[in-house]
């Protein structure tokens, strides 16, 4: 953790003591905001601040027009930063788990149904991300992971209509696709899956860097 002490704020290690019990949890969540720091520095943002937002989003809230993400998986930290709308990213590691019974119970039928007929836990992954990436980028909270599908074959969003509070979610004409979106997966070394999702933006292949050479540029 000293690395972490050259480059956060005393109150920053001091809200990752007490939101994280394992010193991994701390070290990648405190990793992703050195990771932060670099891009900024990038963009010629030096002096920022982080704030949360009522639906416990972070945003820089000297800087509006800048929207970030950040998520952790593994030995991994994802940082997604756009210059132009709200963006949401997801990583996770995978693992052996029943894919097919998870996703009966938490997606929407059509991405199950998807699922269940190739039995690829590949697919299963890059859905998963895909979600988890919209849901992020839309800041709102809690959201049914199957009000919405994804369409892996498109990357599109496409949300469910509802009609007198029924929903119909094994008809096509009742899932609409959501506009204006920028969604796009990525397979890092076979060992994880990568979900971006931006609002009208184009969305660039992430790059990989180790947290030593990071924090070498930022002593330069």
């Amino acid at each position: 953790m000293d690395i972490m002490k050259n480059y956060l704020s005393k109150d920053c290690l001091e809200l990752l003591d007490k939101k994280y019990l394992f010193n991994k949890d701390k070290y990648l969540s405190g990793g992703g905001r050195i990771l932060l720091k670099y891009i900024l520095n990038k963009l010629s943002i030096e002096d920022y601040v982080i704030s949360i937002d009522d639906n416990g989003k972070p945003f820089l809230d000297s800087h509006p027009d800048i929207y970030f993400n950040i998520s952790h998986s593994g030995d991994y930290v994802l940082v997604g930063v756009s210059d132009y709308k709200s963006i949401g990213v997801d990583i996770e590691k995978i693992q052996d788990l029943d894919h097919v019974g998870i996703s009966k119970h938490f997606f929407h039928n059509k991405e199950h149904i998807k699922i269940a007929n190739t039995d690829s836990i590949d697919i299963f992954f890059k859905i998963w991300v895909l979600k988890e990436s919209y849901v992020k980028m839309k800041g709102t909270g809690l959201t049914d992971l199957k009000s919405f599908v994804v369409d892996i074959d498109k990357n599109l969003i496409l949300d469910v209509k509802k009609e007198c509070g029924i929903v119909k979610d094994n008809q096509v004409k009742n899932l609409i696709i959501n506009k204006n979106l920028c969604l796009d997966s990525f397979n890092l070394n076979n060992e994880y899956f990568i979900g971006i999702c931006s609002k009208g933006n184009t969305i660039e292949k992430p790059e990989e860097v180790l947290l030593s050479d990071i924090s070498n540029q930022l002593n330069h």
